[in-house]
């Protein structure tokens, strides 16, 4: 009860603290929220006008300067004038977040359900309590339902939608119209250069360098730049998982990764 009552009181007083000018990134889990992340971290601290530390950004230094909801301390003043905010959320979108720009990054929920899982499999403290991925799938608070739920609250808002899977393929034209969005300007060769330090093989050598932000966490051989594959599923959904998925999806009326 006290745990609860905390997290209330934490909740609340972020909410109170957003300011107009800040940016929501959200996400569904495992969607690729953290590569968005890392680019905008990378791209401010490649600004002459916002640079703030002289070390690679690992992942602590990505949570210490770009907070999440619920999380951090969001009452702290945000020293850079010429670069928004980004606030992490996972949470659905509820009206007490206010209207402010938001991007949302999507992915493939097959691939999401698989990486999800695997996630919660070496968690310390994992939410789930079943054992494959077919329960996963189907767990509702974690599963496909969760995803539909996620993503239908966050679609009419105001915002901009990158997909992780044409991020794969042309992050330089993704990213640049992410820019254009959030009205950040800069030189191409720090473009291009944050763009590179982004990449999955940047974040996977990393982490095996520097490690998580809070390795606590997770269990013994963990890692989060585990593969980043798009089309995953094909090789580990049952005929019935896929065909749940796509029930779901129609239920939902959602007509994406048909």
């Amino acid at each position: 009860m006290i745990n609860k009552l905390g997290k209330i009181k934490r909740y609340t007083t972020n909410l109170i603290s957003v300011k107009p000018s800040d940016v929501y990134i959200v996400s569904f889990p495992k969607s690729g929220n953290t590569w968005v992340r890392f680019y905008l971290c990378n791209l401010l601290n490649n600004l002459p006008s916002s640079h703030f530390t002289n070390d690679v950004i690992s992942f602590k230094i990505l949570d210490q300067t770009m907070p999440e909801l619920g999380l951090s301390d969001l009452r702290k003043p945000w020293p850079h004038e010429n670069f928004p905010r980004i606030i992490k959320t996972h949470l659905k979108y509820n009206v007490v977040m206010g209207n402010h720009k938001n991007i949302l990054v999507l992915r493939d929920p097959k691939d999401v359900m698989i990486s999800y899982f695997n996630f919660e499999k070496t968690k310390v403290s994992s939410k789930f309590k079943g054992n494959t991925l077919s329960n996963f799938i189907r767990d509702p608070k974690l599963g496909i339902n969760a995803w539909c739920r996620h993503y239908l609250s966050w679609k009419e808002q105001d915002g901009i939608i990158i997909k992780y899977e044409e991020l794969k393929e042309k992050d330089v034209d993704i990213f640049l119209k992410l820019n254009e969005y959030l009205g950040i300007s800069c030189a191409e060769d720090i473009f291009l250069k944050s763009v590179m330090q982004s990449r999955f093989e940047s974040i996977k050598k990393l982490e095996a360098e520097k490690g998580l932000a809070d390795p606590s966490k997770v269990g013994d051989g963990f890692k989060f730049a585990r593969s980043g594959k798009t089309g995953q599923w094909k090789d580990l959904f049952s005929e019935n998982d896929l065909e749940y998925v796509a029930e779901t999806l129609e239920k939902y009326q959602i007509r994406l990764y048909i």
